[in-house]
């Protein structure tokens, strides 16, 4: 009997190659700059510039959304966090987008096949939350991160 003789071991193996392929498709973007949106959210936001891990420093990045916009809390906690561990290098912080992304894939694949048990409607539906680059960009662009 062939390993991929069950209609869940063939639903996993073709999420996972979807999945290789979006990675793949995204890759060569993570060595881009920062973009559009990137600027006054990362770059010129001297809120999510945290340098020393103190209480006060992860308050103020957390409430520094540039609009003045009172929500988006765990995204700009997330800056910061990219902004601590690796500093203003757009891979890093494009990087963290892209795991975002494929994380999501997951848990809607998952939460798809867990609900209605339909192996080919989670197939189709979490390829739209990690849609290729050419659709989006939510994994090149640091700010789409607000998005996810």
């Amino acid at each position: 009997m062939s390993p991929f003789a069950s209609p869940s071991t063939r639903a996993n193996a073709v999420f996972a190659a979807l999945t290789v392929l979006a990675i793949a498709l995204y890759w060569q973007g993570l060595y881009g700059q920062f973009v559009f949106d990137d600027l006054p959210f990362v770059v010129n936001n001297a809120g999510v510039h945290v340098a020393e891990s103190t209480l006060g420093n992860w308050i103020r990045a957390a409430g520094s959304f540039p609009a003045g916009h009172q929500g988006r809390w765990l995204t700009m906690l997330t800056f910061a966090a990219n902004y601590y561990f690796a500093g203003l290098d757009p891979f890093w912080l494009k990087l963290t987008n892209l795991a975002i992304h494929v994380c999501n894939g997951g848990l809607l694949y998952a939460l798809l096949r867990a609900l209605f048990a339909l192996r080919a409607t989670a197939i189709e539906r979490a390829p739209t939350s990690c849609p290729p680059p050419l659709c989006g960009g939510g994994g090149v662009i640091v700010a789409l991160r607000a998005t996810s």
